[in-house]
């Protein structure tokens, strides 16, 4: 499954250079696509909307499910979705840095037989971030902020104690402009 995401991504990329334009360093590249993996805003495929300037919003986004067939009758289930506003505090054709404020929430189920436990994170935080070109519309992303993470767990066993923190978090991501 991973690879034929990756493969997608990957073709997808082609296709999009192939339709892009090229020229007038001024443009302003609204659409961005990638894959991101942050503590803040969530892990998984993005996509990011450019509102001029000065604004940005992303929206990441995965679900994995896997069945595995033993005799425990086991099968994991992941998703995570996640939301990043970001303001541009410098930007040029090649680089920007930019303030952000994100939120991701995280739902895990592993169920063995007929027990299903589930575990719910929601992390928030804010914090700066770099962005720059490695190749025409090929970016890399970096960021680092503070976050707060809450977790739960469903059902509480004697042995789980819910917890929250408050600390650094950050991420990455690499994406196509267009």
């Amino acid at each position: 499954m991973k690879n034929l995401i990756l493969s997608l991504s990957f073709l997808l990329c082609m296709y999009l250079s192939g339709r892009a334009q090229t020229g007038d360093s001024t443009v302003i590249l609204h659409h961005e696509v990638g894959i991101n993996t942050s503590t803040i805003s969530g892990i998984g495929v993005f996509y990011s909307y450019n509102l001029g300037n000065q604004l940005s919003i992303k929206a990441v986004g995965m679900v994995y499910n896997e069945m595995k067939n033993n005799s425990q009758s086991r099968s994991d289930f992941f998703s995570i979705l996640g939301l990043e506003i970001q303001h541009n505090l410098t930007y040029s054709q090649a680089s920007r840095l930019y303030a952000f404020a994100g939120a991701s929430y995280w739902y895990e189920q592993y169920k063995w037989d007929s027990e299903i436990t589930t575990y719910e994170t929601v992390n928030i935080g804010a914090g700066l971030g770099f962005e720059f070109r490695i190749w025409e519309h090929l970016c890399l992303n970096m960021n680092f902020g503070f976050q707060k993470e809450n977790e739960s767990q469903n059902p509480s066993f004697e042995s789980y104690t819910p917890y929250s923190r408050i600390g650094m978090g950050g991420g990455a991501s690499i994406g196509y402009q267009f």
